[in-house]
């Protein structure tokens, strides 16, 4: 549930006018994202990644795994579920 019901619906709104909507979010919408979805039907994708701009001066170190660091940007969207 939104805490601002306001800002939740124009979310809605917004989301609403298009034809597909992405996320990078692979679990939502599956059993495993018990979040409520309110309609919108997301779509699973992945960031492309060029590994050719990730140079390093030495080799990882066996069993290193890659992750990624990101920021988003919510200030102002608060959300709250399930209590």
């Amino acid at each position: 549930m939104l805490i601002d019901n306001d800002l939740g619906a124009k979310i809605r709104e917004t989301l609403s006018h298009y034809h597909a909507v992405f996320t990078f979010g692979e679990n939502i919408g599956s059993e495993r994202f018990p979040v409520p979805l309110h309609g919108i039907p997301w779509q699973p994708t992945r960031q492309p990644i060029v590994t050719d701009f990730w140079k390093a001066t030495a080799s990882a170190p066996a069993g290193a795994v890659y992750t990624t660091v990101a920021n988003w940007n919510t200030k102002g969207k608060d959300i709250e579920c399930a209590g």
